[in-house]
């Protein structure tokens, strides 16, 4: 996977690619499609009618900003098709001047869930990130001894991360519905750990804390679920 150029295609790729942008990934029987009879016209999703409850967010509206004004308009109207952008844009919007302004010294990288629920890896210097879409939140992806059900997110159009470098071996993980891995890029060398990961938040720029994942959330990876979570990540050798 090639490096993101900027903050802002990363968080696009990974916004339109939960709504399924990037190419469907749920089995349907049938392509939604319109119809027209007696006049009229119709989405189909499915084989069945589908009543779209839009609500639009567009020109100055879709900034940060105006975001408190804009989600309870759009509560009240009960709108569907626009959920997926209210969970992730809610949760970017308080670190989106502190990406930007990392994204200016320093490299960035995303990736959205792809058609195929294959793995993707992000190159990050001497070390890589896999992000993986098809994991229950326990186990391991190559535990072939234990059988084991489809995970439920496969049926899911929305899932990736964004990894923005914040100094050696250390990094700012924004992700959902994804499990990540950290490894060095030449195991012989060294073996690497994750030295710490820590939840936190933005204020006026500045980082904290608010607290330290350990145990179920990091025993296979980081295991990031619906909740959009953003984690300082500190990597070591030795």
């Amino acid at each position: 996977m090639g490096r993101v150029p900027t903050p802002a295609i990363a968080a696009a790729l990974f916004l339109s690619c939960s709504l399924g942008a990037c190419g469907r990934t749920r089995s349907q029987t049938e392509v939604p499609r319109f119809v027209e009879g007696n006049g009229r016209h119709a989405l189909l999703v499915d084989g069945a009618p589908f009543l779209i409850l839009g609500a639009q967010a567009n020109s100055s509206s879709n900034y940060p900003s105006a975001l408190e004004h804009v989600w309870p308009a759009i509560e009240q109207l009960h709108a569907n098709t626009l959920e997926p952008f209210a969970v992730l844009y809610d949760a970017l919007a308080p670190i989106a001047r502190a990406w930007a302004r990392l994204g200016l010294a320093h490299p960035t990288w995303g990736v959205a869930k792809p058609d195929d629920n294959s793995a993707q890896t992000m190159a990050l210097g001497r070390g890589n990130a896999t992000v993986r879409d098809d994991q229950w939140q326990f186990g391991g992806a190559d535990w072939t001894w234990m059988p084991r059900d489809p995970s439920p997110l496969l049926e899911r159009e929305s899932g990736g991360a964004m990894v923005a470098e914040l100094g050696e071996d250390e990094y700012l993980v924004f992700a959902q519905h994804a499990r990540i891995e950290f490894a060095l890029d030449d195991p012989g060398a060294a073996k690497g750990v994750i030295l710490d990961r820590v939840e936190g938040h933005f204020v006026a720029d500045e980082w904290v804390m608010d607290r330290v994942w350990n145990g179920d959330q990091t025993d296979y990876g980081l295991n990031v679920t619906a909740r959009p979570r953003v984690l300082r990540v500190t990597l070591a050798t030795y």
